[in-house]
């Protein structure tokens, strides 16, 4: 592994990039242009990355036409919230700012402006604010730019302050929905940011010292309890606070762990009648941003179909699911996936490192040749204010479009108006050259 040789410091290792061929969908659509193959498929045998084959009807309905493959999913049902209604496909997940730069913040949102929703990570929403995008606020465990120093344990948590956590969403109509981070893929239940992440701006935005690694406790202080069953109510009570205060549908996000957690965790939304208003399920696999090796290479359940598939069966065994918007985030990058996360429940489709790819698409980085996104999302200046934000704004939104029209056509092809009719019964998951279909 290389090193820094002035300090002797370890390079921290990238993680592994994307397959051939979904990368060359994902530069195709960052240039406008349609993902085309050419002599035969270029999938491997076996694709570990995607273990299914989509099962289409050789007489689909009538030929698409306009909206006839249709896509809308309305959060805030069943609360007194202002609700809000998406309608295109692609939405971009948590990346934080000091996980990726000032820059390719306003690229993401640019891109996402009139179209997805852009979730804005739990590094604090003050870049984003500006954009005109309609934002997800992502609250973590340390509270970034909304917290206030609470003590408990032997150890400083942060206290969620309601009273500007409202005056936030007020003066900001783009805010549309707030998510409180349990967990997540690349690191469920440790967080923190490398010192050398946090520049002057980022330190701003968060509150925090330039330099210093920005620590997030382990857990919410608003969730401290003796028991899980205490935890979980205050968790309801927590959601129900906070969807007070902002008058907007609150959510929670998390990497899936024990099914039987799961499962404990849905009943008690039920009996409290207090379930949150959408679910975001991560991947054991996600992250743009750094990561304690050893959680994010082993912790988690395993990939989001498994996941959702797993929240989607509870919140329909509490007879939820009319009520809770399920949302997947984990390598969703190209329209299979999205349609594979659809037939096992989601409501909607987030991705990150999707979108890095196609900035990276949109500024010449040889993503083909093995360089990894990972290299645009630096905070030294010169890498910053050497991406072009209106053309790397345009790379983006042309991915997100074209990656909408696909998953619409990949759901008329499957036999379906709407990816959220489709079912698991239009999979099959494919052990190396032997295929099974999805139970």
């Amino acid at each position: 592994m290389p090193t820094r040789e002035d300090t002797g410091q370890v390079v921290p290792a990238n993680g592994h990039t994307f397959a051939v061929h979904d990368i060359d969908y994902i530069w195709q659509a960052a240039h406008g242009q349609t993902a085309l193959v050419q002599f035969g498929n270029t999938r491997p045998e076996p694709d570990s990355a995607f273990p299914f084959q989509l099962l289409h009807e050789n007489l689909p309905p009538d030929e698409p036409d306009g909206d006839d493959v249709t896509y809308e999913v309305t959060f805030g049902q069943g609360a007194d919230v202002r609700r809000f209604r998406l309608r295109h496909l692609l939405n971009a997940s948590a990346m934080s700012l000091g996980g990726i730069n000032d820059k390719l913040v306003e690229a993401v949102a640019q891109g996402q402006r009139g179209l997805g929703l852009v979730n804005t990570g739990e590094g604090g929403p003050s870049i984003h604010l500006g954009t005109g995008a309609d934002l997800v606020l992502q609250i973590g465990t340390a509270k970034f730019g909304l917290g206030v120093p609470a003590p408990a344990h032997g150890r400083m948590f942060a206290r969620l302050d309601l009273d500007r956590l409202a005056e936030l969403v007020r003066t900001h109509e783009h805010v549309r929905l707030v998510e409180l981070k349990l967990s997540q893929g690349a690191k469920p239940g440790v967080v923190s940011l490398p010192g050398s992440r946090v520049s002057p701006l980022v330190a701003k935005a968060r509150g925090v010292l330039a330099g210093v690694e920005a620590v997030s406790p382990p857990q919410h202080y608003e969730l401290l309890g003796r028991t899980r069953e205490e935890k979980y109510d205050k968790l309801c009570a927590w959601i129900h606070d906070v969807r007070v205060a902002t008058g907007l549908p609150v959510g929670i996000k998390l990497c899936i762990g024990r099914p039987q957690e799961v499962v404990a965790l849905v009943e008690r939304f039920r009996r409290t009648g207090c379930p949150p208003d959408f679910m975001t399920i991560d991947s054991a696999y996600g992250g743009t941003s750094s990561a304690h090796a050893c959680t994010a290479n082993y912790v988690g359940y395993g990939d989001v179909y498994e996941s959702i598939g797993l929240v989607d069966d509870a919140l329909r065994a509490t007879g939820l699911r009319e009520r809770v918007v399920l949302c997947a985030s984990g390598a969703l990058h190209t329209p299979a996936y999205a349609v594979a996360a659809f037939a096992h429940g989601a409501d909607a489709v987030f991705v990150a490192r999707g979108f890095l790819y196609a900035a990276a698409a949109a500024n010449g980085v040889a993503v083909r040749q093995g360089v990894s996104p990972y290299s645009l999302t630096d905070q030294a200046r010169e890498t910053a204010e050497a991406i072009d934000v209106a053309r790397t704004a345009q790379g983006l939104r042309s991915y997100s479009v074209q990656y909408d029209q696909d998953v619409r056509l990949l759901t008329w092809l499957l036999g379906h108006r709407s990816p959220r009719d489709l079912d698991r019964s239009c999979l099959r998951r494919r052990h190396d050259r032997a295929v099974e279909r999805v139970a």
